[in-house]
């Protein structure tokens, strides 16, 4: 479900509760491109305003990320949210291993990557669990590939593959948002 609501302008696009997705701490990350990532998120416009609240009905609980953005909702979150319901890690084993529960806060994370790079009519992407946690979403078309990774235990990552021109590549993030966006625009 979808609600309207009030918060802070200048709050990163996606958060879940009180938490900001784009501040989540991670062992290993590089300190600059955290801190360019974060005053980038900071110096959005300010013409962002108030403009959702999604909830989510994973088992038993109701999990609320609050949206802020230029104008209205993208047109790709409702397909990605309907994606993340099916596809939730609830409980631990959920895989039939020892796989944790999904986190509130790498959803969190990936849907502010996916605003970074995304256009609002973009083809939406299949989000899928990880087993440590996390979540990812790929895109797989005419032989293309594209994934977005945000694991508990890492910055987030992407990787890209091109058959026609044999293109293969992956990396951080934080700092390749452009050449995911470009990517993502010949799927």
């Amino acid at each position: 479900m979808i609600f309207p609501v009030a918060m802070p302008v200048g709050t990163p696009a996606f958060s879940y509760g009180s938490q900001s997705a784009w501040f989540r701490k991670q062992p290993g990350v590089d300190v600059f491109a955290r801190r360019e990532l974060n005053a980038s998120a900071l110096d959005r416009p300010a013409a962002r305003r108030p403009i959702a609240e999604v909830e989510l009905e994973i088992g038993a609980e109701t999990m609320r990320f609050s949206y802020l953005g230029e104008g209205r909702l993208p047109d790709w979150i409702e397909p990605v949210f309907e994606s993340i319901s099916q596809r939730w890690g609830i409980g631990n084993g959920w895989d039939g291993h020892s796989a944790k529960p999904t986190s509130p806060a790498c959803v969190g994370e990936l849907l502010n990557c996916l605003e970074l790079v995304m256009k609002s009519e973009g083809m939406p992407p299949t989000m899928t669990p990880l087993a440590d946690g996390g979540m990812q979403a790929e895109w797989h078309k005419n032989g293309k590939s594209l994934e977005i990774v945000v694991s508990s235990d890492d910055a987030p990552e992407y990787y890209l593959f091109d058959p026609a021109t044999g293109r293969e590549e992956e990396g951080c993030f934080a700092g390749a948002e452009a050449l995911v966006e470009e990517f993502l625009e010949t799927l």
